[in-house]
């Protein structure tokens, strides 16, 4: 009978013209909800090979027992016996993860039991290879399909279902395998998904102080997207909508409880779209929400009480090219949160409202009422502002360019206000809560902020904004929102030179970073958040140039990166017991938010502070030492922005303008610093000699440890002569060992300078 049911509802589904209803919908969640071995349909297997993107599964001896059907097939499949999984990832990067997590390069590992959730053709597959009779064998085939099941929700905190509803009710897209088995390596899941940028992940079940979670090992595009891309393709777009316009409108309560109404106009990008997945603040009040289409219908929605992720199901499917909306009402009492220093914080600035994508642009208009007490605050123009009753009502307009993120803040401020040259307001907001002294700081941050702001507009490109308001908020963190600077509380209590105005600088220079030019993918994040971290060590050096007190905080900041970078076995800096961290052994920056790991948590490590000192080394390989000239490495920067102007960027991207400006190639530059670990540690011995001319020799012995065998690198050394002359020239550094006599020089030297300006981020030791 369940069959029957589900066969009906299919046809209704998928039928283009016919209205379906959230009904329809639960009945097929019950159906996937309740699937279980069918134990009529069983096969003896001998060496069956399932393969997908590359990643095999040998079936070497055993019994298969098929699931029951959902909407007429199975979705799933339980093995016991003995099996092989074969996995060689794609390039180094990913073997790399390989070893550093499960000690392989390559995964061959056996499994004695494997449960297969699939939506693609795997069911076709098997029966074209298999012949399913009732064999009788009454294996735990149950329990590893429930296990599976029970283990998506509770520690991948994603509905069961919504794994499987979308696919089956959108045939036209290519569906996804799923498999949990359990090798030497301990629990792991394999992943093959077509409609994921990357196909292919796998994820082992990891152990830490903070509890158990499962892990991601290796996450990869099909093999054949790697014939002449050793690190895969970039710019890809699998996105079933393009996002128009939000409009969103926000009441906050006294209590700090938060109701929302969202509004998402999009156009789909395919035909017949059935389903969305929209991430969104995992800790709402599940009671309050509601999802309705353009016609105020009710939509059928899936989303675990913890899940960061919500799934809508559309009544009628939709069409590719018309434009269309959908609206989410919901109430949350977590997402703000009431503070010991004051002001209340939004825990999420990213996730507060349903996204679709990857960090995907739109337009947005808001509005808020927050209790009248409080100053409000939020990304974009402000339209109006009144107060009615206990409510302060403010409207805002973010709509004159496609953003990929907004925000607000509120709470009891002083404020101080200034201007840029052309009249762009600038405005910052400091909690009450501060001092009697804190007026001052409150107004070093605003001047701060300015001539941040002053100096990337002459140097970048033009203040995108019409606005610059920095507000505090009660955290250690901040974060550069589109016009609006959230700065940690710190930044409002104590002044750090070269320190306190370095954070500020960073989350200013996130305008043109982050949001003028964005970045493409998780590998390509170091080109905002490194960047921004250089960006704001290149304004303590504008700013204390002059400074015999601090001009060498500048250098302060490189040897602050390069103790980060080369770091083993150490703890935060914080001044607790955070976090573990390998520095730079933790793998290469390109892997993103991978850096942080069971074994380690080096993503700020190595995306900051890594990704700062990589860009500093383009700067010195650019620089004219003879002529004190930096215009290759500023002609880079704004091409960069000028190319991606409210664009996403990769670093594929920035690597061929990088090389335009340098005038040659750069591959081996990136190969070694950002697509690998490598970071030489140089031994040196410097001698010089007259020659009977009268003039100098200067010659160089140098030893290269912790690197492969074809690394190079261009190491300025400066020789230092009498008479107050001194010259900086460029050693090619391109053997483990290595002698290199420098061209002659007119007076006697005095003092070698190895590595000038720290230029390269690298160890070194004279001999």
């Amino acid at each position: 009978m369940r069959w029957f049911l589900s066969s009906v509802i299919l046809v209704i589904l998928l039928a283009a013209t016919v209205m379906a209803s959230p009904a329809d919908f639960a009945a097929l969640v019950d159906s996937i909800d309740l699937i279980a071995p069918d134990y009529d349909r069983q096969a003896d297997v001998a060496n069956l090979v399932i393969e997908r993107g590359g990643v095999r599964f040998i079936l070497e001896e055993g019994v298969l027992t098929l699931s029951t059907d959902v909407l007429g097939r199975p979705i799933g499949a339980a093995f016991k016996g003995k099996g092989r999984f074969l996995m060689s990832p794609p390039n180094r990067v990913e073997k790399f993860m390989l070893k550093k997590l499960c000690k392989d390069t390559i995964a061959d590992w056996s499994f004695k039991e494997l449960a297969l959730f699939f939506t693609d053709g795997t069911a076709d597959e098997l029966s074209a290879k298999l012949q399913f009779l009732p064999l009788g064998n009454k294996s735990n085939a149950g329990s590893a399909l429930d296990n599976f099941a029970d283990y998506i929700e509770k520690e991948f905190k994603r509905g069961f279902a919504m794994e499987i509803l979308p696919d089956l009710l959108q045939p036209q897209l290519a569906g996804r395998f799923l498999a949990r088995f359990k090798t030497r390596r301990g629990e792991t899941v394999f992943r093959y998904d077509p409609t994921e940028i990357e196909e292919i992940a796998l994820y082992k079940h990891s152990h830490t102080a903070k509890g158990s979670y499962p892990e991601p090992v290796c996450s990869f595009h099909s093999p054949d997207q790697y014939n002449d891309l050793p690190w895969g393709p970039d710019h890809e777009n699998k996105d079933l909508i393009d996002s128009l316009q939000y409009d969103i409108n926000c009441k906050i309560w006294q209590s700090a409880k938060i109701d929302l109404g969202v509004e998402l106009s999009f156009l789909p990008r395919v035909d017949n779209l059935r389903a969305l997945t929209f991430t969104i603040f995992d800790d709402l009040m599940q009671s309050s929400i509601k999802v309705t289409d353009e016609t105020d219908d009710s939509l059928f929605w899936q989303k675990l009480k913890d899940e960061s992720a919500i799934t809508v199901y559309f009544n009628r499917p939709l069409r590719m090219g018309k434009r269309t909306s959908i609206r989410f009402n919901y109430s949350s009492k977590e997402l703000i949160a009431k503070t010991s220093w004051g002001n209340p914080i939004l825990v999420s600035t990213t996730h507060w409202y349903p996204r679709y994508g990857y960090l995907k642009r739109a337009r947005y208009k808001l509005k808020f009422a927050c209790p009248e007490q409080y100053t409000f605050l939020s990304v974009g123009d402000k339209i109006s502002e009144r107060v009615e009753g206990d409510f302060r009502i403010t409207e805002w307009d973010a709509s004159r360019y496609p953003l990929a993120a907004v925000s607000f803040n509120y709470g009891l401020f002083n404020r101080d206000s200034t201007a840029l040259a052309d009249g762009t307001p600038i405005e910052v907001y400091g909690g009450k809560s501060h001092g009697a002294f804190s007026g001052g700081i409150r107004e070093a941050v605003m001047l701060d902020i300015k001539a941040a702001t002053t100096l990337f507009t002459a140097e970048l490109a033009e203040y995108p904004f019409d606005k610059l308001w920095a507000t505090e908020i009660p955290a250690t963190y901040g974060v550069g929102m589109p016009g609006l600077l959230h700065l940690a509380w710190a930044s409002f209590e104590v002044t750090r030179q070269g320190y306190t105005d370095a954070f500020v600088a960073h989350e200013v220079s996130h305008q043109w970073w982050g949001h003028v030019v964005g970045w493409d993918s998780y590998h390509d994040q170091w080109l905002s958040e490194g960047f921004a971290e250089y960006m704001a060590a290149w304004y303590i050096q504008r700013k204390y140039r002059e400074s015999e007190l601090y001009r060498r905080r500048f250098f302060d900041l490189l040897d602050n990166w390069r103790d980060d970078v080369m770091q083993k076995g150490s703890y935060s800096k914080s001044g607790y017991k955070r976090a573990y961290m390998e520095g730079n052994d933790a793998g290469p920056i390109w892997m993103g938010y991978r850096l942080a790991s069971s074994k380690s948590s080096d993503y700020h490590t190595l995306v900051y502070s890594k990704g700062a000192y990589i860009l500093y080394m383009l700067r010195m390989l650019m620089y004219d030492f003879a002529g004190n000239d930096d215009s290759r490495f500023m002609a880079m920067l704004k091409d960069f922005i000028d190319s991606y102007y409210w664009k996403e960027a990769s670093t594929a991207d920035f690597i061929r303008i990088a090389e335009k400006h340098y005038g040659g190639d750069l591959s081996w530059f990136f190969d070694q610093y950002v697509y690998d670990i490598q970071v030489p540690y140089y031994r040196w011995k410097a001698s010089s000699s007259q020659d009977p001319d009268g003039q100098y020799l200067v010659s160089f012995d140098i030893e290269t440890r912790n690197v492969t065998e074809d690394f190079q690198m261009l190491v300025p050394v400066t020789i230092v002569m009498e008479g107050d002359y001194h010259t900086t020239l460029r050693l090619r550094i391109d053997q483990l060992k290595q002698r290199i006599t420098l061209p002659k020089v007119p007076y006697r030297p005095l003092e070698i300078v190895f590595n000038t300006y720290k230029s390269v981020l690298c160890q070194e030791k004279e001999l």
